[in-house]
């Protein structure tokens, strides 16, 4: 019986992640087992489907998901980092090596032959394919599955699903609110190729996948922090519906989240700490703890942003924060410390050596102190302080300004001196205050690109943009908004045109 698990996991591990150059194979080449056999097996040895599970997990954060060799490509903190660039909150400091470059010239949103282009969408459709072979084999999308176990599979699978969507729809189409146009492939089975559902259709799958998964996980203890439990899957939720400007189902869901007090916001000493150990940090909600058995090098995150480590950022391609939203921050903030001046940013404390740094790296934070292979620094997707913010967004929409100024000032209060002036904000100045620190407190996280797409915001480019200073460039301009991949449209016969 041993043997045969064995060969079993083998069989699925290897199916999981046959990379090949396809674009979208429902199920890879060299598939040793079908989403039919995998649903048998699972009946018999819940160990199967738990491994297919563990298999998203895996490209969340594995060096070419995106069905490439570039360093650019690694999941989802790649994403992150594509999208803050994209978001003109995130620049380049220097070209030395010129990865990312393609955001700082405005040339991806551009050229759709772009292998740039390519990246996200192989690593999002791979995490929606392995998703629907997990889902299939509890009985497809409509099952509904009767043990604890079967429930805990399913709902983290339609939980993945839906997040792969949210982040598709923000990264390839233009205008998130134009519920009417068609813009993507739905893929809910592992099916032929189909052409493009309309962007209202992607916000219905999102929301039945994401409310059935926070009920399906209701029981469900997660062992480690990468997997998807009830809150992630309703802080995802909470994400799809402020993408609709759905205030009162965001306020309802975030409430559920924070008010629950699970999870402490980081205090004025964790916020300086690295956000290189998810275990140290009960306000991370979702992330990965890595270890030297994942193989990491620099062919990810740390390699991008840590100074300290012998990598692109300590050998001249820092990315660093916007200079006006450095100058925005208050004198008092404890925000302000987690940036600084380098050897490549000489002219401005702008690169995020106390945000991101390699574990290990204090106390001395010496330059080339660590590796460029080998990293233990982990990974994390989440945080509580995203739900507080993202309450106080929804609550002032409302106009029920007294809960948003206490949920605004319940992260304030962690971060400045003084948040007394918060109490004094109209309802437009609140909203504007809230985003303000939604892009502080979350840069590099990846999430002020879905602020600025949800509040149809305008971004001026700041004085330290390599490329283009004083740009300014609205939520909705294709130069922020990636093409589907010339290849999609070449071998998928259903999907001939851009958005």
């Amino acid at each position: 019986m041993k043997a045969f698990k064995a060969l079993l996991l083998t069989a699925t591990s290897v199916f999981l992640f046959s990379c090949s150059e396809e674009f979208l194979e429902e199920i890879p080449r060299g598939s040793l087992i079908s989403s039919d056999e995998l649903g048998e097996v699972s009946k018999v040895n819940a160990e199967i489907g738990n491994a297919t599970v563990g298999g998203i997990y895996t490209t969340f954060y594995s060096s070419g998901v995106g069905g490439t060799s570039r360093h650019s490509d690694f999941g989802v903190k790649s994403n992150d980092i594509n999208m803050d660039m994209l978001s003109g909150d995130m620049v380049l400091g220097a070209k030395r090596y010129g990865w990312w470059r393609w955001n700082s010239e405005l040339t991806v949103g551009a050229d759709f032959v772009s292998t740039e282009n390519y990246i996200p969408w192989r690593f999002l459709y791979r995490v929606v394919n392995l998703a629907n072979l997990v889902i299939d084999g509890q009985g497809g999308t409509d099952a509904v599955p009767e043990t604890d176990a079967a429930k805990a599979l399913m709902g983290q699978a339609k939980a993945a699903r839906a997040w792969a969507y949210f982040n598709l729809v923000h990264l390839y189409v233009d205008d998130i609110h134009q519920r009417d146009k068609l813009v993507l492939p739905i893929y809910t089975s592992s099916t032929e190729n189909v052409g493009k559902s309309s962007l209202a259709e992607i916000y219905s799958l999102m929301e039945s996948d994401l409310t059935e998964a926070v009920s399906l996980l209701g029981n469900f203890q997660r062992t480690a922090k990468f997997e998807i439990n009830q809150d992630v899957a309703r802080g995802v939720l909470a994400y799809v519906y402020a993408a609709q400007n759905k205030w009162q189902q965001v306020k309802e869901t975030t409430e559920a989240i924070v008010l629950a007090g699970t999870y402490p916001i980081m205090d004025r000493d964790e916020i300086l700490a690295g956000f290189n150990a998810v275990n140290n940090h009960p306000g991370i909600m979702w992330g990965t703890d890595i270890t030297t058995d994942n193989g990491m090098n620099l062919l990810s995150f740390w390699g991008h942003v840590d100074y300290y480590s012998y990598s692109y950022a300590g050998v001249g391609d820092p990315k660093i924060i916007n200079s006006d939203l450095y100058d925005a921050m208050d004198e008092s903030d404890v925000r302000r410390n987690q940036f600084g001046t380098t050897l490549f940013t000489q002219n401005g404390p702008y690169a995020p050596i106390r945000k991101f740094y390699r574990e290990g790296a204090a106390p001395d934070f010496r330059r080339f102190g660590g590796p460029s292979s080998g990293f233990t620094s982990d990974l994390h997707y989440m945080r509580i302080a995203e739900f507080w913010l993202l309450h106080a967004e929804a609550s002032a929409e409302l106009g029920a300004l007294d809960a948003a100024k206490t949920s605004l000032k319940k992260v304030l209060d962690l971060r400045v001196d003084n948040a007394s002036y918060v109490d004094a904000l109209s309802q437009g100045e609140l909203l504007d205050e809230v985003y303000l620190q939604t892009r502080i407190e979350l840069w590099g996280e990846g999430k002020s690109y879905f602020a600025l797409k949800r509040r149809k915001g305008t971004v001026t480019l700041p004085a330290n943009h390599l490329d283009f200073p004083g740009r300014q460039i609205s939520h909705n301009d294709n130069l922020i908004t990636l093409e589907i991949p010339e290849a999609e449209i070449l071998y998928n016969p259903l999907l001939n045109e851009q958005n």
